[in-house]
């Protein structure tokens, strides 16, 4: 699987893709930023022409460690670059004082245009009936590109293989997205607001998991959810595309043979269909281009798609059809 990390901290163990320095200690913020290769500014510059005018309403971000222009298409005059100091004292204050919570991982995504804080909060849960463990943490991510804003996600991590999980649970918010403008620092309230969402939408989630648990996936079922996922591109086909037939063989082998996904008490359920296609997001998927598989698992097409799977297997779970 391809990566595109240029700096990455982890503490003791890594969290989703087993890259990563691992440091012993729990990380201070400045530890983070210092481990996690973050210890860098960034400067908002004007955009000139070849004969030395600007141009009006373009400019670039650059690092000025290295001279490197973070933000190749160019970034608006009301963006604000907001420092990878001030995106991480956005927790700095809570996590100080709070027990159960700390800086897990920090680093940078796609030579510095993405820069992210992983910090692990309480709420871990075995799913009943199984040694499967699912981890909770607080993502906080903002680009210098002008590609994502400042972003607090809750993501949860299933243990045994590192995958992150998404699901759309109805009538709570997973983020919190704050823009790139001069307005953007935040106070101490907003932060508990995220950590209260974190710990809203985990409840709910281990309630949607073992929700999935209960349900065994038929085959007919297998098969409506694969075509659901990946569609053929045009009705009128006698077959699907080549690489449509590859990417639904792939989810289902995953399904049928991955040990991660049979484990005791959950072999054929949807919770393990659920679990065949993230692990597919998340490390099988081919990348376009050389995208970057981090960066697409949490915030691009892969979370996409993972979303998109648990509202079609919740609602064969509730509904008993797809």
């Amino acid at each position: 699987m391809s990566h595109q990390v240029e700096s990455l901290a982890v503490y003791r163990t890594p969290a989703w893709h087993k890259l990563g320095n691992v440091v012993t200690e729990v990380m201070t913020a400045e530890d983070a930023m210092h481990e996690g290769g973050l210890s860098w500014f960034v400067n908002k510059e004007p955009v000139f022409t070849a004969d030395g005018n600007p141009v009006e309403g373009l400019y670039v971000t650059r690092r000025m460690t290295d001279g490197r222009i973070l933000s190749p298409y160019g970034v608006g005059e009301l963006y604000q670059v907001i420092q990878n100091t001030d995106m991480f004292k956005f927790f700095d204050a809570v996590f100080d004082r709070e027990s159960g919570r700390y800086y897990h991982t920090a680093g940078s995504l796609k030579k510095g245009q993405v820069v992210f804080l992983l910090a692990k909060i309480p709420g871990d849960f075995f799913l009943p009936g199984t040694d499967d463990c699912i981890q909770s943490y607080v993502l906080l991510a903002s680009s210098h590109d002008g590609s994502l804003n400042l972003i607090a996600k809750t993501t949860n991590v299933r243990v045994v293989c590192s995958n992150t999980l998404s699901m759309a649970l109805k009538g709570v918010g997973q983020s919190v997205r704050i823009k790139h403008t001069a307005n953007f620092e935040v106070p101490l309230s907003e932060a508990h607001r995220v950590l209260g969402l974190a710990e809203k939408y985990t409840g709910a989630l281990q309630e949607a998991s073992e929700a999935l648990l209960r349900k065994q996936i038929e085959q007919k079922a297998m098969a409506q959810f694969l075509e659901i996922m990946f569609p053929s591109r045009r009705e009128a086909e006698a077959e699907p595309p080549k690489q449509t037939i590859t990417a639904r063989q792939s989810v289902e082998n995953l399904f049928a043979d991955a040990p991660t996904n049979n484990l005791f008490g959950i072999k054929g359920t949807a919770w393990s269909l659920y679990n065949a296609m993230v692990e597919y997001v998340d490390h099988d998927m081919p990348s376009r281009g050389g995208a970057d598989t981090v960066h697409r698992a949490w915030f691009g097409s892969g979370d996409t798609m993972k979303l998109q799977a648990s509202t079609v297997l919740l609602n064969y779970a509730k509904k008993g059809i797809m």
